[in-house]
């Protein structure tokens, strides 16, 4: 009964995209290139605001910042924790400038990326679940 109604849950989304025309899935993947374009370009954009650069150092530290990322994906911490704040300096030190510059670098991507989604996590998930999960009786009323 209940992997009846979870196998249900999970083909419902499966057969909603199913007859969707070539101007969905074209918005689909521009939205999806842009969104992850910005990701992998808050890096630069971070070191820009404070360090002078030119395009091809832009496109290069997006370029490091992919590797980046993976090494943050082979990382067994949540989040990268530890291995994203060590890994920082040595792919991106060079480019910002002095040791205290790329630590408040480090702190400022961290939180920008990562700490600002646990802290509104904290907010709204409550909210959500109360909303989703609980059941809350149902008042009718009579009408005579």
């Amino acid at each position: 009964m209940w992997l009846t109604a979870t196998a249900r849950k999970w083909c419902w989304p499966r057969s909603s995209l199913r007859g969707n025309g070539p101007r969905y899935w074209w918005h689909a993947g521009v939205s999806t290139a842009f969104v992850w374009t910005a990701r992998y370009a808050i890096i630069g954009c971070l070191i820009a605001a404070f360090v002078p650069m030119d395009a091809g150092t832009f496109l290069f530290i997006f370029a490091r910042n992919i590797t980046y990322k993976v090494i943050l994906l082979l990382a067994i911490t949540p989040g990268g924790a530890g291995i994203a704040e060590g890994a920082f300096p040595t792919f991106f030190g060079k480019f910002i400038g002095t040791a205290t510059m790329t630590s408040f670098m480090v702190l400022l991507y961290r939180v920008v990326t990562y700490y600002l989604y646990l802290a509104l996590g904290m907010v709204f998930l409550p909210r959500w679940v109360a909303r989703v999960f609980i059941k809350r009786p149902s008042v009718h009323t009579k009408v005579s």
